[in-house]
């Protein structure tokens, strides 16, 4: 796309993998994954919940929809994420 503004974008489809050694080596935990943005006009990191949409033998695919395009990660811990009910 070119001279598109933030302002021109609705949402982004983000795709991306983690290789399965990274995550057999780091012991992440399979439910605690993410795809974290960088929302650059609070200066802060803000996570989205991935949906893994495909793998195979070396990795593993994630889609996630996000607000508009910025530095992203993918992110996980060794730790289940603590869910909260209301």
């Amino acid at each position: 796309m070119q001279n598109a503004e933030a302002e021109d974008i609705g949402v982004v489809v983000a795709i991306g993998f983690v290789d399965k050694s990274c995550i057999a080596a780091n012991q992440i935990q399979k439910w605690s994954r993410q795809f974290d943005r960088l929302d650059e006009g609070r200066d802060a990191w803000v996570p989205f919940p991935p949906k893994r949409i495909s793998e195979n033998d070396e990795r593993v695919f994630f889609a996630v929809v996000v607000p508009g395009f910025s530095t992203m990660a993918i992110t996980g811990s060794q730790d289940l994420p603590i869910k909260c009910s209301v």
